[in-house]
C-alpha cells in the first residue's frame, strides 16, 4: 500500500495534526462524522474552516479569520483525512471486517468498475478507511454507509462507468491502420483523426486520442516511426510566451506557426496557462455570507447600477496630482458602498468556485473567461471602494510622519504611498458588509499600523530644508496593483492613455471587455451578445482592438 495521501487543504492538514493524538473512541466518532459530511458537500460552494472543524469534531472552534475551502477541494481531501485518522486510531483488518467494511476488490465488482476508478473517486467523495495488516502493510476498505451515500449521489455516473468497455486489441489495430491512412490521404492531425475515429467506432474522442498518442510514444521509444510524430504540448516558458503573445492580440494561427503546433494545441496550451495563473494567485478569504450565496442571490447583488457603472478604472499618473486629489473629501454614500462591497466579495467567491471546478486536463474556456472577468470586475469595485478612503489614508500618513506628503522626497513618498494603498485595499477586503459597519474602521487600522512601522524611516530631518514636490513626478496607476490577480489580468497599462485616439469600434470593444470606461467588464460571450456576433468573431474583434491600441502607443 502506498504512503498516506497528501492533504492539500491546509485547514484539513492542521486538523489532522491536532487529532492524531486523540483517544481512539474520539477518533472513531470523528471518522464517522467525516464520512457523513462527504454526502452533504456541494463541490461548487465554499465552506468556512470553523464550520468544517465543527462538522468533523463536534467542537465549535473560535477562528478569527477562518479559511474558506471550496467544496471540490474539501471532497478531494476528506478521504485522505479519514485514512490518516483511521491510521492514528490503529484500526486493523479485523476491526473493519467486524464493522462490515467492503474491500476494494468487492466494491469494484459490485459496481463493475476497475480499482483505478475507485482510486479516482476517492478524490471525489468516496471515503475509504485504512487498516493495518502488520509488518508495515495496510489496505483500504469502504464502510457500507459511505458506499451507499456515494451510490445515491452518483448512480448515473456509476452506471456509465460500468457500461464502459475497453477497446479490444483487434479494434485498436484497425484504428491505428485507419489513422495512418487518414494522415497520408487527408493530412489530418492526431486530434482530427481521433475525432473521426471516435465517431466511426462509437468511442469517446479523448479515449481514441489517448490510444493514438500512446502508440506514437511507444513507437518513438522503440525506435520506430510514429504515425503522427507531433511535438509534445507546450509547457513552461513556451506556454507563458504563447499566452503573452495572445494577450497582445497575436492571432492563434500565427502562434501555432511560430511553435510548430496546431491551432487546437495552442488553444489548449493557452487555457492551461490561464488556469495555472488563476490558481497561482490567491483570491484570499471571503466572508461566509458571500461564500454561501446562491446563483439567484448573487445575480441580484450584481444588478444595482452602482455595482455596474461609475467604477474607478484609472488612477492619477502624477504623484502631486494624486496627493492633491486624495485630499478631496466626498462623503461616500453608505448604501452604495455596501452594495459595492457585497458585489466585490460575491464576485471573488464565484471566481474561486469556478477556478476550483475547472478541470486541469480539459478546462472549460467559458468557465476560465467567467472567472477572469469576475476578478477584473472585483478589482474595479475594490479600486472604487479604496478611492473613497484616500482622504483617510493621506491624513493618517501625514499624522504619523508629521509633515505633508509633499514634504517628502519622491523616493520616500512613492513607496510609502504604494504600501499605504496596499494596506487600504487589505482593509477593504477584510471588511464584511453583511455584519454591518463601514469599511473605514479596518482601513484606518491597516493604514495606522503601516504608518507606525514606516514613519520613522521617512520622517524628514528638521536640520535640512523641506523639499517641495513639483508636478511631473511619475506615479504608477495605483488602481492596477491593489489585488494579486491584477498582475496577469489587466490589459496593457498604456491602453488608458490611448483610448481617445482609437476609432469608436475599437474603443468600445476594449471598454466593454476590460471595464476601461467605468462600466463593468464583460465576458467574451456577453460581448458577443452585445455586438450581435458569434463568440469566435467577438474574440477576433478583441484581438483587433488590442493590436490597434498597441499600434497607437508604440507610435508615440
Amino acid at each position: 500500500m502506498p504512503p498516506l495521501p497528501r492533504l492539500r487543504v491546509t485547514a484539513l492538514g492542521e486538523l489532522a495534526k491536532q487529532l492524531r493524538f486523540a483517544p481512539r473512541e474520539a477518533l472513531l466518532r470523528d471518522i464517522e462524522r467525516a464520512e457523513a459530511l462527504a454526502g452533504e458537500i456541494d463541490p461548487g460552494r465554499v465552506y468556512p474552516e470553523d464550520w468544517i472543524v465543527f462538522r468533523i469534531t463536534g467542537y465549535r472552534a473560535h477562528i478569527d479569520e477562518p479559511a474558506q475551502v471550496v467544496g471540490a477541494a474539501l471532497l478531494g481531501d476528506l478521504s485522505a483525512l479519514v485514512e490518516r485518522l483511521t491510521a492514528a486510531a490503529g484500526l486493523t483488518a479485523e476491526d473493519l471486517a467486524a464493522a462490515g467494511a467492503i474491500d476494494a476488490d468487492a466494491l469494484a465488482a459490485r459496481w463493475g468498475v476497475s480499482r483505478k476508478t475507485l482510486e479516482r473517486w476517492r478524490r471525489e467523495g468516496l471515503l475509504a478507511r485504512r487498516a493495518s495488516l502488520g509488518g508495515g502493510l495496510s489496505r483500504l476498505a469502504y464502510m457500507p454507509g459511505a458506499v451507499e451515500r456515494f451510490e445515491r449521489a452518483n448512480a448515473a455516473r456509476i452506471a456509465r462507468a460500468a457500461a464502459f468497455s475497453r477497446v479490444p486489441r483487434e479494434v485498436e489495430a484497425e484504428m491505428l491502420r485507419r489513422a495512418a491512412r487518414y494522415r497520408d490521404s487527408l493530412g489530418l492531425s492526431l486530434n482530427e483523426t481521433a475525432g473521426r475515429l471516435a465517431r466511426r467506432f462509437g468511442r469517446s474522442h479523448e479515449g481514441v486520442r489517448r490510444i493514438l498518442r500512446r502508440h506514437d510514444q511507444r513507437a518513438s521509444a522503440a525506435g520506430r516511426t510514429p504515425i503522427f510524430g507531433e511535438p509534445p504540448p507546450l509547457a513552461g516558458r513556451r506556454q507563458r510566451i504563447a499566452l503573452r503573445a495572445w494577450r497582445r492580440g497575436v492571432e492563434p494561427g500565427r502562434i501555432a506557426a511560430r511553435f510548430g503546433r496546431t491551432r487546437g494545441a495552442i488553444h489548449h496550451a493557452l487555457l492551461a496557462e490561464r488556469v495555472r495563473l488563476l490558481r497561482a494567485h490567491p483570491i484570499g478569504p471571503v466572508p461566509p455570507s458571500a461564500a454561501a450565496l446562491t446563483d439567484e442571490a448573487l445575480g441580484a447583488l450584481l444588478e444595482p447600477e452602482p455595482v455596474r457603472s461609475g467604477l474607478t478604472w484609472r488612477g492619477e499618473m502624477d504623484l502631486l496630482a494624486f496627493i492633491r486629489s486624495s485630499r478631496e473629501r466626498a462623503a461616500p454614500v453608505a448604501v452604495e458602498e455596501r452594495m459595492r462591497a457585497m458585489a466585490m466579495h460575491a464576485l471573488r467567491a464565484r471566481a474561486a468556485r469556478f477556478t476550483a471546478s475547472l478541470a486541469s486536463s480539459a478546462p472549460d474556456a467559458a468557465g476560465v473567461d467567467r472567472a477572469e472577468t469576475d476578478l477584473r470586475w472585483a478589482a474595479r469595485l475594490l479600486a472604487t471602494l479604496v478611492r473613497t478612503h484616500l482622504p483617510l489614508m493621506v491624513e493618517t500618513l501625514e499624522g504619523a510622519i508629521g509633515v505633508p506628503l509633499e514634504g517628502l522626497r519622491p523616493a520616500e513618498s512613492r513607496p510609502l504611498i504604494a504600501s499605504a494603498l496596499g494596506a487600504a485595499a487589505s482593509g477593504v477586503l477584510a471588511h464584511d458588509p453583511w455584519r454591518g459597519g463601514r469599511a473605514a474602521a479596518p482601513v484606518g487600522l491597516a493604514v495606522t499600523r503601516l504608518a507606525a512601522e514606516r514613519a520613522r524611516s521617512v520622517r524628514p530631518d528638521p536640520r535640512r530644508a523641506t523639499p517641495r514636490l513639483s508636478e511631473g513626478v511619475a506615479f504608477d496607476d495605483w488602481t492596477r496593483r491593489l489585488a494579486p490577480w491584477q498582475a496577469f489580468l489587466e490589459p496593457d497599462a498604456r491602453f488608458a492613455g490611448a483610448m481617445d485616439r482609437l476609432d469608436a469600434a475599437h474603443r468600445m470593444t476594449l471598454c466593454a471587455r476590460f471595464g476601461l470606461g467605468g462600466d463593468r467588464p464583460r465576458t467574451l460571450a456577453e460581448l458577443a451578445a452585445e455586438l450581435g456576433v458569434t463568440i469566435m468573431r467577438a474574440g477576433d474583434l478583441e484581438r483587433r482592438a488590442v493590436r490597434a491600441a498597441l499600434a497607437v502607443v508604440r507610435a508615440e
